[in-house]
């Protein structure tokens, strides 16, 4: 499973410098599924180089589109590929087969339809269980959706957080990430960019909770390894 594509612009596509590079390294040459998170350029960029490059059975998204040059490719290539296409309007199982397990928590319905223009907050929010490891993928909710997935109550419970937004201010609000607890918070951000993701106070809230952070523009790649029992952090 790939989750979000980078971002692409005039001279460069995440699919090409980053994820297919490290999927052929790692003779990877069929997803079983594609998650979109959402639209937003940054997510999507850089899918539709993976879709023309790597067989892909499933993508899964929120069904919520830009009116971008980007999201018409995404769309076209998904028609004309044949690609099994499962759009999230409420939570659902996406998988279950053994000791894996993968959640769709977010987009909820009602949510969904009182705030159907809100893109960051409708975010495809996943749960993945494996054996006694669970990780959980907030794509860019802010604090309305947490708000929401704070009613899952002990299921939010996580040993790896994705740090959602790229630690904008604007989410990890405290009781979402109390309701969490990960023992890791990964924050994907670039060096230098113009937001000044991630957040000082963020960064502080996690640090104060005891939870370890790694971060994409300080670490590079982060990468975990579990067999259902021992989770371990190797890069």
């Amino acid at each position: 499973m790939l989750i979000d594509g980078g971002p692409r612009s005039e001279n460069f596509d995440a699919a090409d410098f980053f994820i297919l590079p490290f999927l052929k390294r790692k003779h990877i040459r069929h997803l079983d599924t594609i998650v979109l998170s959402h639209a937003d350029n940054d997510h999507i960029g850089g899918l539709p180089q993976i879709l023309r490059n790597i067989n892909v059975h499933r993508v899964v998204d929120n069904g919520i589109y830009h009116d971008s040059d980007v999201c018409r490719l995404y769309k076209y290539l998904l028609d004309s590929l044949g690609v099994e296409h499962v759009a999230v309007r409420k939570p659902m199982v996406l998988d279950s087969t053994g000791s894996c397990c993968l959640f769709a928590l977010q987009p909820m319905k009602d949510f969904l339809r009182m705030n159907p223009d809100d893109v960051n907050n409708n975010s495809v929010v996943l749960k993945l269980i494996y054996g006694d490891r669970k990780f959980l993928f907030t794509g860019d909710i802010e604090k309305e959706a947490e708000q929401a997935l704070v009613r899952y109550g002990d299921f939010l419970q996580a040993d790896v957080l994705k740090i959602a937004h790229h630690g904008s201010s604007t989410s990890s609000s405290e009781e979402f990430v109390r309701n969490v607890k990960p023992e890791f918070a990964v924050i994907s951000v670039s060096k230098m960019n113009r937001f000044g993701f991630p957040s000082e106070d963020v960064i502080d809230r996690l640090g104060k909770m005891r939870i370890k952070i790694a971060r994409t523009d300080y670490n590079g790649a982060v990468i975990f390894r579990t067999n259902g029992k021992i989770l371990e952090r190797i890069r």
